[in-house]
């Protein structure tokens, strides 16, 4: 396919802009037909996502370095990475709102006419966010393995398993990120367009599935990793599950932003712990809440109608009010290993 794209590249771009118009950027799947002029456009849409998302992953990032910084005193490599991954994850971000914004991303390529990928709103941004893309999950991807390896270094057959999938992982993104670079950089006397349409920008998408394959491989093995570690610890089985739950959703890697996430939640944990804040407490207060609710509910309602019998409700506030209050602990008072802080 990518070879009879590029046969077709070079003639593309000796056509006049009339004619490139009325011809889409990628042939339709059978059976469809193109719509070059008021195609669905989910650009705006995707952009408030991925805002979203990255607005979420910021604050999960100020946690973790207030969790560093006030409560752990304590720094490792996996900080640094995921710096580094969330500035590549803005970098991608920036221009996926471009192309999302100003050019055609959030269309189907049937839909997108040839002019449309010759202008800069789509050529730059593609540029962009394909490098920092996949800088971006081989960072992210690294936190995890690092985090893994400070969680449960007493293991050796872990951190032995951390030092080669590390090295792979850096490997295998490295080896992808120069071509995926070089061959998007226009040489000397191309346009950005001559460059998107030649035979060595289309050695890129013969990249794409082997990329893609090779990076949801390195995601299930970040699930399947740390599994057999949290099945060792000395946790009862309700918090055993709890954590391989947390080191599941390492899996939705696939988008920057929550694997940004997901990487600072045990340190948001460690932050909610230290401020006493727990599940407990949390259900505690919406328990409470619910039931001022349905009091304020019950008093708006006898309002309304005064001849309603108000004596069971109010024998109801009586026992409640007469209840021994539930004793909080703090987990700070109780002695478990630091894994308990997940």
């Amino acid at each position: 396919m990518a070879s009879d794209k590029s046969q077709l590249a070079s003639p593309l771009a000796n056509l006049p802009p009339s004619v490139l118009a009325q011809y889409p950027a990628m042939p339709p799947p059978p059976g469809v037909i193109p719509d070059l002029t008021s195609p669905n456009h989910r650009g705006p849409e995707l952009v408030v996502c991925g805002t979203v998302f990255l607005a979420v992953a910021l604050l999960a990032f100020t946690c973790r370095v207030y969790a560093k910084v006030r409560i752990v005193h304590k720094y490792s490599w996996d900080d640094l990475t995921c710096l580094l991954g969330l500035i590549a994850t803005i970098g991608f971000y920036t221009g996926f709102v471009w192309g999302g914004v100003k050019g055609p991303f959030g269309k189907h390529q049937w839909n997108v006419p040839v002019t449309d990928i010759m202008d800069h709103s789509w050529t730059i941004p593609s540029f962009i966010a394909t490098p920092f893309g996949n800088l971006a999950f081989c960072l992210i991807k690294l936190s995890f393995l690092l985090f893994y390896y400070n969680m449960f270094w007493p293991m050796r057959w872990l951190r032995i398993s951390v030092y080669i999938s590390a090295a792979l992982n850096v490997a295998f993104y490295t080896a992808t990120f120069i071509p995926l670079f070089v061959f998007s950089v226009p040489k000397a006397g191309r346009t950005w367009f001559e460059q998107l349409i030649s035979p060595e920008f289309f050695k890129n998408q013969r990249l794409a599935i082997p990329i893609t394959a090779v990076g949801f491989g390195i995601d299930l093995f970040l699930f399947a990793l740390p599994i057999r570690a949290v099945s060792k610890l000395q946790l009862p089985l309700r918090r055993k599950i709890g954590v391989i739950t947390i080191f599941a959703m390492g899996l939705l890697v696939i988008e920057m932003s929550i694997g940004i996430t997901c990487v600072c939640m045990p340190l948001i944990a460690r932050m909610f712990s230290h401020h006493g804040f727990s599940t407990q407490k949390l259900r505690s207060w919406l328990t409470h809440s619910l039931k001022s609710s349905s009091h304020d509910d019950a008093s708006s309602w006898q309002k309304m109608d005064p001849g309603r019998d108000s004596s069971n409700h109010d024998s109801e506030r009586d026992l409640e009010l007469h209840q021994p209050a539930a004793t909080y602990v703090r987990p700070d008072d109780v002695k478990a290993p630091v894994y308990s802080n997940l």
